[in-house]
């Protein structure tokens, strides 16, 4: 294992570490224990409703992979001063790195495996709506399209929407 992006810091040219890399690529402290529990919690309380990946991509990386083809798939990343949430086709989060952030993260995932998540989808564009646990949402709108393209009018409300199942059934079925 390398050297991860979190553990680099660089002062002029002389490259610093500001912590000795942790052995299994994500840091230990409150933020990093706290993620890891979230993901430990959904995996013993789904089973085999889910895959959980843990990766050593810069501070730790784990993904939700539904076992239903019509749930959602979510995935966080930390990177050791923020935290990333990403789900579905283009819906991402730039966090910062605190407890209330990752209360944001438990609370979008949980949502996520409940099945509590719509996307619309149009050329270029998607736009996420998360219904979270206390019944706010929470949005993010995504765009991949060439440089200088302008989406097309109210994409919004004509494009596809797809309302995505949660990844297990009431009473344990999937």
């Amino acid at each position: 294992m390398g050297y991860c992006g979190c553990w680099l810091a660089l002062d002029g040219y002389a490259a610093v570490m500001p912590q000795t890399p942790p052995a299994d690529g994500f840091l230990d402290d409150v933020i990093a224990r706290r993620l890891l529990h979230l993901a430990a919690s959904v995996e013993q309380s789904l089973g085999s409703a889910l895959r959980v990946e843990r990766r050593e991509l810069f501070c730790g990386e784990v993904s939700l992979l539904p076992a239903r083809p019509d749930a959602m798939w979510v995935s966080w990343i930390d990177f050791g001063d923020e935290l990333g949430l990403y789900a579905g086709t283009r819906g991402w989060w730039e966090l910062g790195r605190d407890l209330a952030d990752v209360g944001f993260i438990e609370d979008v995932v949980w949502s996520i495996v409940a099945g509590r998540v719509e996307e619309v989808l149009a050329p270029g564009r998607s736009r996420l709506v998360v219904t979270m646990p206390d019944g706010s949402q929470t949005a993010d709108t995504g765009a991949e399209a060439p440089i200088g393209c302008l989406p097309l009018p109210w994409w919004p409300r004509w494009g596809r929407r797809v309302t995505y199942a949660p990844y297990a059934l009431p009473g344990g079925g999937r």
